[in-house]
């Protein structure tokens, strides 16, 4: 009984580890662009991967007033008026 289920696993593992050639996945198209802020003029790298555009970069970008405008950074205190 132990041997066939020693080679009843080895069947399982065997199956499960064989490599799947699927020639028919499909890539999606992937192209890179630019994006310039208005705001401060920098240009920032950006990917598009199928239908999806990503930043490739964080803004750099600080408001003037900060917390004043609703845009906080990471550790920023509100400001106050």
């Amino acid at each position: 009984m132990k041997k066939f289920i020693i080679i009843l696993l080895g069947i399982i593992v065997y199956c499960s580890c064989q490599d799947d050639n699927n020639s028919n996945r499909v890539k999606p198209e992937v192209s890179f662009s630019d994006f310039q802020d208005p705001r401060d003029s920098k240009t920032y790298k950006c990917i598009t991967i199928g239908g999806q555009t990503w930043m490739a970069e964080n803004l750099k970008y600080r408001s003037p007033r900060g917390s004043m405008d609703g845009c906080y950074t990471y550790g920023e205190e509100n400001m106050r008026a």
